[in-house]
C-alpha cells in the first residue's frame, strides 16, 4: 500500500541552532512510526537541512536526483523504522 501525506516544516531564522528542527523531526518520526514502515522526503541538494536528515539516519535514495525548472538539483531521502 502506498500512502502519501504531504507537508512542509521550517524553523524561522531567529530560532535556528537551538535544536528545534531536531526535536520537531524526532516528534514527526515518532508519530509516523505508529502507522507507516518508512518516511520519505524530497530536498534541495544545497539545503542545509540535509545535514539534519543525515544525522537522523535518513538515507539518500540512489538515482532520485532531478533538476527543477530553476536548474536546482533535488533528491529523495528515506527513513525506515526498525
Amino acid at each position: 500500500m502506498f500512502l502519501e501525506r504531504g507537508f512542509a516544516n521550517a524553523v524561522l531564522p531567529d530560532y535556528r541552532g537551538q535544536d528545534i528542527g531536531t526535536k520537531l523531526l524526532t516528534q514527526i518520526l515518532a508519530t509516523a512510526e505508529i502507522n507507516y514502515p518508512a518516511v520519505s522526503l524530497s530536498v534541495l541538494e544545497n539545503n542545509p537541512v540535509v545535514r539534519l536528515y543525515e544525522r537522523t539516519e535518513f538515507m539518500k535514495i540512489p538515482g532520485s536526483e532531478v533538476l527543477n525548472r530553476a536548474g536546482e538539483s533535488s533528491f529523495n531521502m528515506m527513513y525506515e523504522f526498525r
